[in-house]
């Protein structure tokens, strides 16, 4: 019985080069929170205001766009009002203002809401950056 022996070796070879692993994963993350910021900042046109009040643009200006390294963002508003109006829809262990039930009435978002709706956008955002840097050999 005659044995052979053939080495198997892969077609394409590719690289992780962490640098611009590090730069890809943060584009991503910035990607992702402009994403988010958009819909935040749409969603001020599309609410309602309460009876008597005059929008100010204060609220859909303030939406601020942070990642100071590859593994975590900011999204951030600053205006005082802010988080009674599209705030956390959830009462969190901190003792944080949430948003109040008013505002979701009349149909302003939650950052929860928008968070959790679009976390598969993340997901793939993070993969396709990701994949952007193996280098073939």
């Amino acid at each position: 019985m005659a044995v052979s022996l053939r080495a198997i070796r892969p077609r394409v070879f590719r690289v992780i080069i962490p640098t611009r692993v590090d730069i890809e994963a943060r584009a991503g993350m910035r990607e992702y929170l402009d994403e988010v910021k958009k819909i935040m900042q749409d969603n001020y046109e599309t609410a309602r205001s309460s009876p008597g009040y005059t929008r100010t643009n204060r609220m859909r200006k303030g939406w601020k766009v942070r990642v100071p390294s590859n593994n975590f963002g900011d999204l951030i508003n600053d205006v005082r009002y802010t988080s009674l109006v599209q705030g956390p829809n959830r009462n969190t262990t901190t003792g944080r203002v949430t948003q109040q039930a008013r505002f979701r009435e009349r149909g302003w978002l939650s950052i929860s809401d928008v968070a959790r709706d679009t976390k598969h956008r993340y997901e793939r955002i993070m993969n396709r950056r990701i994949k952007s840097t193996l280098e073939r050999r």
